[in-house]
């Protein structure tokens, strides 16, 4: 695993100076008489044409880096409803070599087929945000499909079935890898913490931790909206200013909701 160790160290390093690419897509849902509209990276992340898999503790330190959180379990289904390309899952033997992760990439760009600014899904399991999350435990779910089983693989409904029913998934919120497990299936996408709520802007990690969460959360409320445990790769001031930015954000999201 040292070299999967090192490679994620680069790819932060790359992260840091914005060596790492995405494009966004927006995203609206409305539930009970509200409407939230957030961004959501369209196709993952890529660093010279590779989509790239990675840990949640790196997928958590990008996302720190670039004023992002990882997503819900909820907000995947939202997103494989709202995608213009659904794509079966592209399995292959459980690895995480640097081999498997660009035969992955290849498998998803054939697939694709050049729709370079389309909101795909899924492009693989996502790590999501959970009440579930502890330092040494991180949640993973997805690749949604629209049968139940899918050849020959047993599925679980969607977090949100039979309420939005027609979505099953191959892996439901699951809490058996650590935040440093990687493999191929494991194409981080995250979502930006810029969004709008009824039509006010808010701090999206504000909006999943009031009492309006269940929006985009099928736990409610949630007690962590970042992955326990994950050292924060910004300096000390900066991060320290974005803390005091996120309380008075949430003064503001306590307003508004």
């Amino acid at each position: 695993m040292a070299d999967v160790r090192e490679r994620e160290r680069m790819l932060l390093d790359y992260a840091k100076h914005g060596l790492l690419s995405w494009s966004w897509s927006k995203v609206a849902y409305e539930e009970d008489g509200h409407r939230v509209e957030f961004l959501v990276q369209a196709q993952g992340m890529m660093l010279e044409g590779i989509h790239l898999s990675m840990s949640a503790t790196l997928s958590q330190q990008i996302a720190d880096l670039h004023s992002m959180l990882l997503p819900t379990a909820k907000i995947g289904d939202i997103v494989y409803r709202a995608a213009n390309v659904k794509l079966p899952p592209k399995t292959q033997v459980i690895n995480a070599t640097r081999a498997g992760i660009v035969e992955q990439s290849q498998k998803l760009d054939a697939a694709i087929a050049g729709r370079a600014t389309a909101l795909v899904a899924d492009m693989g399991k996502d790590w999501v945000l959970s009440n579930k999350l502890k330092p040494e435990v991180a949640a993973n779910y997805g690749w949604h499909v629209d049968t139940n089983p899918w050849g020959g693989i047993h599925t679980d409904p969607a977090v949100t079935y039979p309420a939005q029913p027609g979505a099953w998934v191959i892996q439901s919120v699951g809490t058996r890898h650590s935040p440093q497990h990687v493999d191929y299936s494991q194409i981080s996408r995250l979502v930006s913490r810029q969004a709008a709520y009824d039509g006010q802007p808010i701090d999206l990690g504000v909006l999943l931790q009031s009492p309006a969460a269940s929006i985009l959360s099928s736990e409610g409320p949630l007690k962590y909206i970042r992955q326990p445990g994950v050292p924060d790769p910004r300096n000390k001031s900066k991060a320290k200013a974005f803390a005091a930015a996120t309380v008075a954000a949430a003064a503001i999201g306590a307003v508004i909701l």
